[in-house]
């Protein structure tokens, strides 16, 4: 059951408005439409007042699109009122646990990697077992260890997380790409470049199937694979991938994001 299906059942219709509209934010931040994204849940949270649970359902959808809007200052504080909101209204659950990993995926953004594992630890200590929370908590988790610089234990997280983000929400998701692509960053700092490798064309795949061609996580996509190609050497070979997430990126988001000014460094590099 839904939570818009969970709050009509119990009659709480302000909670159905708000969880309905989250979701439909949802979708447009999935294919792609951040600013669309931004004021659907701009009406979630002007829906949900001074309740504290839908609050935080609204701040921690948003707090992800304004973070793909190139403000990440901001990002970071709506995350942090997310996670204060769900604490106020739920006990330890997933509620909670989605809170807690966008507030921790902002921590590890701004730098403060300690932080931030420790609030994704958190989120994982939270999240009911087997849930899609506990689920995204791991592979979240992974991602902090990773920024850590323990890739071992990194990738142990995410082969972890992957069945269960399968189970979740299916091997074609962008959830799957997700953690699939973590696992590439994680084996590319560890030196294991065909596993790497893999682990991105098969999220490059997943993530093409999912969302199209010129979705900013493409870009992404096709910068890490230039970015292992460059650590092998091959430049010839890491170019073409180098370029075409700076072309995503820019088409997709404007020349002025910070992505694209770290997609253009990344082409300097290789060239």
């Amino acid at each position: 059951m839904s939570r818009a299906e969970a709050c009509r059942a119990a009659g709480d219709y302000r909670g159905a408005l708000v969880a309905a509209l989250v979701d439909v934010g949802a979708l447009q931040e999935d294919t792609g439409d951040f600013e669309g994204a931004e004021a659907t849940l701009g009406q979630a949270l002007d829906a949900a007042g001074d309740d504290a649970g839908g609050r935080a359902w609204a701040l921690t959808r948003l707090a992800a699109v304004v973070r793909a809007l190139g403000r990440p200052d901001a990002a970071a504080a709506l995350a942090a009122e997310a996670a204060a909101s769900a604490r106020t209204a739920f006990g330890p659950g997933d509620d909670l646990a989605e809170a807690l990993v966008a507030q921790g995926r902002m921590q590890q953004d701004g730098g403060d990697y300690e932080l931030a594992e420790q609030t994704l630890r958190e989120a994982v200590d939270m999240a009911s077992p087997g849930s899609p929370a506990a689920a995204v908590a791991l592979g979240a988790l992974g991602a902090a260890v990773r920024a850590r610089g323990r890739y071992e234990e990194a990738i142990a997280l995410l082969r972890k997380a992957r069945p269960l983000v399968e189970a979740a929400f299916g091997a074609g998701s962008i959830e799957t790409a997700a953690v699939l692509g973590e696992i590439g960053v994680c084996c590319k700092f560890a030196g294991w470049f065909d596993e790497g490798e893999e682990a991105y064309r098969q999220s490059l795949a997943v993530t093409e199937a999912a969302v199209g061609p010129d979705h900013p996580d493409m870009a992404s996509l096709y910068h890490n694979l230039g970015g292992l190609a460059h650590a092998r050497r091959d430049f010839e070979g890491a170019e073409p991938h180098a370029r075409r997430s700076v072309d995503i990126r820019v088409r997709a988001m404007g020349p002025e994001h910070v992505d694209v000014a770290a997609d253009r460094v990344a082409l300097a590099a290789i060239l």
